[in-house]
């Protein structure tokens, strides 16, 4: 019997160095490595021969089922996942779903019921396949099936819920829990996600917009059972994930840089095959090109190959100019001239960087250096920066050296002394020339110029000349003119106080010269003309003078100053302030030897010490001086007087009699003045106003009232006069019962007094005697104030009440009836814009606001008639109203969104129970179309088309169409035509435009694999092969192939298994075949290896393998055992399983054996871990007291025969089993 071992690798890497992740779930008994399971209660999830079964009929449970690998899928273009579900019902229903997914979590602790097994806030992307109505106001719309992406905000799945979804839902499902097995694929590109059911050949649902999965997390499945329970199973879960070529490059790069190309992503097992400009190939995965030049940009190709399948990327690569520069100078220079450097071309955005002797540096193009040194002298290099990319040019420097001359003079001078200028000698062989004001020159290395005068006084310049350079300094010389000895003018004698003036005679004086004062009391001046203010007796004295300009200086001339004493200044005062019409007293103090005169206001004079003026008068106030005498000197002093004006007796009067109540008005009359009234009357009456007031006047007013003038502490004489109050009667208190609006009855009333008469007067001539009256039916206009006098002889009080009517607010209803139902309906209501307004109407729970309401979104209920009711402050009202239709607004036409395959035919576009459809161009509308367009299918792409209806003048909201037109993979296969043996061998290598297109081979029979582009044939008779190649898309093509099998080959030994032979026998070989030729191995103990039919003579126990091949070259095997009895049997078991049991140690049966030279044991190592000469002893698994571990162990037995005395060798493998 012969038994055969399924053993399933899996390689998986998470790591961009791989560039395909295989993750699988099959095999028999399903294999589980790397995938964690379990349940919440622990149970249902559990290994049921080739399938997971997640869920059983135990109620309120929850599995999962997920590889426990994280993928970080950045960097990974593509992945497929391929599984196979079923859900069997418990009889009493189907609940609640399966789900498979890509989490960033993994439900650790799963949730049952509706939540579908998933993890507390789902990151990633989930499939529902929901079997059971959780959510009865959704609609009894499962079993269903849903695409989501969660970002891990939302706590758990919700049926119903529109959160997260990707794609449409598909509802009503039923196939789902028929209790058959069903295939899923899942394709994910670039965050296009299509669902494939049941090997369907397009997508049952495709994702709306791009959900990339930038996210590391779990591929895996879970499920969950509520109250109602069904057996939930999955099997046969392939997941295949691809990552993505990037090509890149170090560009731009300067001419002459290294081009380094990188293919960004997997190598292992990969080829490259990179092209690009000026003949560039290479089959590096990075390559680099070294010294490149304008011919060597352009776009550069990669073709990675993995597992046979081609990826092709390309980078554009640009090479940047370099500039180029030359360098310059103004070379040769002179010490402490100016280097000028020079660069050139120019380029916008170049940049220069020159260096050089001294420490140089400038990023000026045209840089400069002065004052130049001979440690300047040498060689400057420039550097040229044009975006990165550089270019050197050098210039040489030479730096000559003079020594520039100290110069000296003996200056400073006078107008007529000799000057003489000096130079330091400097180097051999310089020549001199000096120059200076007044036209002075020499070439004199220390000439002398005689008699100079100021015309020569300035800047001397000497210029010192060796050679081509020259050396120049400057020397300032001042010659100064003689200044003219001043004559200091007299002056008169002064009063002590006075001031000094210091005068020279203008002719004496020297246009720039400084004249040097001094004199008594210590004074110093260098003022051409000084003054001393407030002089005292101590400035009297001599005053002397002399001038200088520059060095030069003259002699001293003097001047004799007097300044006498001043007397002293009296006190000056007087009598006032004074009224009119008193006496005036002027003093001064006593001062003797002085005389005395004043003068002041009104021609005043007087010699006296001390005068008077009779009967002063206002005109008389002011200022009055007096000056004191003494020689020639004088002072004086002021004091002011004030004579104030007495005022006149008042004229007074009143405005009496009057009524008592009434305002009582006091007068006085004045002439010319206005001073301070003082009042006094009857009932304690007092007043400072001039024309007082009595308010609410009494008769207890009636009597005597006196009044004087004070001006200025001046008074007039007291005038009295005598005043009658008349009695009044009482002021009535008027009231109404506005405000009313317009129509109502107005009604005035006033308070009773028996001994009054009554007079109203109003707006409209309104007139009444009556005490309370009014009106009825009372229009707008008799709004205003109404004035009641009540009267008491001649007396009468009198009061006014303010009648305010309002009247009725006017009101114009209106509306945008008809409206379309879906739009807004605008209310209008046209009154005083401060009054409010409500209104009622159909459907209005709320009474509406407002002049203007509007009601949106208008539904067909609410046609009918509004009414709105106008209140303005008064409370005053009015009602009006308006009738509104509102037509229904039709959906949107509702069309299917079509997908087809490149060169599919597309029938024009249809909608569904739409009326008056229109096409536009966009979803902006603008001009529509009747004519339904028809989809082209020739160029890939999304296509979107724009629709609407109008019903009864109502047009429906713009819907769009969406048209995917997905491209057509191509596909080709070699060999196409080909012969072999049955069995035999045939690998066929499929290619396609796009390496994510998925690969399928049919029929399956006699293939190693039934998907990817290469597969393995092994037919037994002829067939014809197709391979189809489905992209992303689910687009389609097909190549063919076909195989014609030859007969097969047949050799079979008709001897049994084995033939026993004693030493010396032999033994004819006879098979059945149809074979042409034969070979026999081994070749010895047979007479001829190469016939059908040999005849054997083995010495010894011989296993011979035949081999016969066809004329097709087809080849058939079969073998048969030569056993030899020889003289002794070695009985030796394949392998031994330590512990307990008949099988428990290693023993080898020995018969005719005399001796047992020696049975050793080694482990894969060489160690050898057992050895004995005992016959009948065994090996039971241990070394040095240690159970070893399971393996392959190595024998090597000698013993001696006990019949011939020859010593036989054997050596073989044992396995140890645990």
């Amino acid at each position: 019997m012969k038994k055969i071992f399924l053993l399933i690798f899996l390689v998986i890497s998470s790591f961009s160095g791989f560039s395909q992740i295989n993750i699988s779930l099959s095999g028999y008994p399903l294999v589980t490595t790397g995938w964690n399971f379990g349940s919440s209660p622990a149970g249902p999830a559990a290994v049921v021969d080739s399938t997971m079964r997640l869920t059983n009929t135990t109620t309120g449970t929850a599995s999962y089922c997920y590889y426990n690998t994280a993928i970080n899928m950045t960097g990974w273009c593509q992945w497929v996942a391929e599984f196979d579900f079923k859900v069997v019902s418990s009889g009493g229903g189907v609940a609640d779903g399966l789900a498979f997914w890509f989490l960033t979590t993994t439900p650790s602790t799963a949730s049952t019921g509706s939540s579908i097994g998933l993890p507390a806030n789902p990151n990633g992307m989930v499939l529902i396949f929901d079997t059971y109505n959780n959510n009865s106001a959704a609609g009894a719309d499962n079993p269903l099936i849903t695409l989501l992406g969660y970002n891990g905000s939302t706590a758990s799945y919700t049926e119903g819920s529109a959160t997260g979804q990707l794609a449409p839902v598909l509802t009503n499902q039923n196939f789902i829990t028929d209790g058959n097995w069903h295939h899923v694929k899942v394709t994910y590109f670039l965050g296009n996600i299509r669902v494939y059911l049941n090997y369907g050949a397009v997508p049952s649902i495709s994702t709306v917009t791009p959900y990339p999965l930038s996210i590391t997390g779990y591929f895996g499945f879970s499920a969950s059972t509520g109250a109602v329970v069904s057996t939930q199973s999955i099997k046969r879960v392939s997941i295949i994930v691809n990552d993505c070529l990037t090509p890149l490059n170090n560009g731009p790069v300067c001419q002459g840089d290294t081009l380094k190309l990188t293919a960004l992503g997997d190598s292992t097992g990969a080829t490259y095959s990179w092209y690009g400009p000026n003949g560039f190939t290479s089959t590096m995965q990075n390559p680099i090109r070294p010294n490149v030049s304008y011919l060597d940009s352009g776009d550069y190709f990669v073709i990675k190959t993995y597992g046979g399948v081609p990826d092709t990327e390309s980078t554009h690569f640009s090479i940047k100019l370099n500039p180029v520069i030359t360098a310059g100078s103004n070379s040769p220079v002179c010490v402490g001239g100016t280097i000028s450097l020079t660069s050139g071309p120019t380029t916008t955005g170049q940049t220069f960087s020159w260096s050089g002797p001294n420490v140089f540096t400038s990023v000026l193009q045209n840089p400069t250096i002065a004052p130049a040194s001979e440690v300047d002298t040498g060689f400057y290099t420039v550097i040229a920066t044009l975006d990165g990319c550089t270019d050197t040019a050098s210039t040489h420097v030479h730096v000559i050296h003079v020594t520039v001359p100290i110069l000296s003079s003996n200056g400073p001078l006078c107008s007529g002394d000799n000057l003489q200028l000096f130079a330091t000698d400097t180097l051999s062989g310089v020549t001199w020339a000096w120059s200076g004001p007044g036209g002075l020159s020499s070439t004199t290395q220390n000439p002398t110029f005689t008699a100079v005068t100021a015309t020569n006084s300035g800047i001397y310049t000497l210029t010192a000349t060796s050679g081509a350079c020259s050396a120049t300094n400057t020397l300032n010389v001042v010659v100064s003119t003689m200044p003219t000895i001043p004559y200091v003018l007299p002056q008169t004698r002064i009063c002590a106080g006075g001031t000094i003036d210091l005068q020279i005679d203008p002719a004496t004086l020297t246009p720039g010269a400084v004249y040097h004062w001094s004199g008594p009391n210590g004074f110093t001046s260098t003022i051409t003309h000084p003054t001393i203010p407030n002089a005292t007796t101590a400035a009297s004295g001599l005053y002397s003078v002399y001038a200088t300009n520059g060095s030069c200086s003259t002699t001293v001339a003097y001047n004799n100053f007097v300044v006498d004493p001043m007397p002293g200044a009296p006190l000056a005062w007087n009598n006032g302030p004074i009224c009119s019409d008193s006496v005036l007293h002027l003093y001064a103090t006593d001062t003797s030897t002085v005389t005395y005169y004043w003068h002041g206001p009104a021609l005043f004079t007087s010699t006296m010490q001390n005068p008077t003026i009779l009967n002063a008068q206002t005109n008389m106030s002011g200022n009055y001086t007096v000056t004191v005498t003494l020689g020639l000197c004088k002072d004086s002093v002021a004091t002011n007087v004030l004579i104030k004006q007495t005022p006149y007796n008042p004229i007074v009067g009143s405005n009496a009699p009057i009524c008592a109540g009434q305002l009582l008005n006091l007068t006085a009359t004045f002439t010319p003045y206005v001073g301070v009234f003082h009042w006094t009357g009857p009932n304690g009456f007092t007043s400072l106003v001039q024309n007082p007031s009595i308010l609410s006047v009494t008769t207890a007013a009636t009597g005597i009232y006196t009044v004087y003038e004070i001006l200025n502490n001046c008074s007039s004489d007291t005038v009295s006069f005598n005043v009658n109050i008349l009695s009044t009667p009482s002021v009535p208190v008027a009231t109404n019962n506005s405000a009313i609006c317009e129509g109502d009855t107005l009604r005035l009333f006033a308070t009773d007094d028996s001994v009054s008469t009554y007079l109203w007067t109003g707006p409209g001539g309104f007139t009444s005697t009556s005490q309370n009256t009014g009106m009825t039916n009372t229009p707008a206009s008799a709004g205003g104030l109404y004035t009641v006098t009540a009267y008491m002889g001649t007396c009468s009080a009198s009061v006014t009440t303010n009648v305010i009517i309002t009247t009725t607010p006017s009101l114009t209803v209106t509306s945008n009836s008809p409206v379309c139902s879906g739009d807004t309906l605008k209310l209008f209501a046209s009154s005083v814009p401060s009054n409010t307004f409500v209104w009622t109407g159909p459907y209005i729970s709320t009474p509406l606001l407002g002049a203007t309401p509007t009601r949106f979104p208008a539904i067909i209920e609410y046609s009918g008639v509004y009414y709105v009711t106008t209140s303005d402050a008064g409370g005053c009202t009015n009602t009006g109203s308006t009738t509104v239709i509102i037509k229904q607004t039709p959906l949107a036409p509702w069309i299917t969104w079509l997908t087809f395959c490149q060169f599919d035919y597309a029938p024009p576009l249809q909608a569904v129970n739409a009326s008056n459809v229109l096409w536009f161009p966009s979803s902006a509308g603008g001009v529509g179309t009747s004519t339904p367009p028809i989809p082209p299918t020739n160029v890939p792409g999304v296509y979107f088309y724009f629709l609407n209806q109008t019903v009864d003048g109502c047009v429906s909201p713009i819907d769009s169409i969406q048209v995917v037109v997905n491209p057509k993979p191509s596909v080709s296969v070699t060999p196409t035509d080909t012969s072999i043996c049955p069995h035999g061998t045939i690998v066929y290598h499929s290619s396609v435009d796009n390496p994510l297109s998925t690969v399928r081979w049919l029929p399956t029979s006699f293939l190693s694999a039934t998907t990817g582009l290469v597969t393995t044939a092994h037919p037994v008779s002829d067939i014809d092969y197709q391979v189809i190649a489905t992209n992303m898309y689910n687009c389609t093509d097909t190549a063919f192939a076909s195989v014609t099998v030859f007969p097969a080959a047949l050799v079979s030994l008709n001897s049994g298994d084995s033939v026993t032979l004693y030493p010396g026998e032999s033994y004819h070989i006879s098979p059945i075949t149809n074979g042409s030729t034969f070979t026999w191995f081994p070749p010895e103990g047979l007479d001829n290896p190469l016939v059908s039919d040999p005849t054997a003579t083995p010495d010894v126990s011989t296993m011979y393998v035949v081999t016969a091949v066809t004329e097709n070259g087809c080849v058939a095997k079969d073998s048969i055992n030569f056993h030899v009895n020889d003289d002794n049997v070695y009985g030796i078991p394949n392998a031994f399983t330590p512990g307990t049991g008949a099988n428990n140690e290693f023993k080898i049966m020995l018969d005719g054996v005399a001796k047992l030279n020696y049975f050793r044991i080694f482990n894969r190592w060489g160690v050898m871990v057992f050895e004995t000469k005992t016959i009948g002893s065994g090996w039971d698994g241990t070394y040095k007291g240690e159970p070893q571990p399971f393996g392959v162990y190595v024998y090597d037995i000698q013993a001696v025969s006990s019949l011939t005395g020859k010593i036989k060798n054997m050596r073989g493998n044992v396995t140890l089993l645990r």
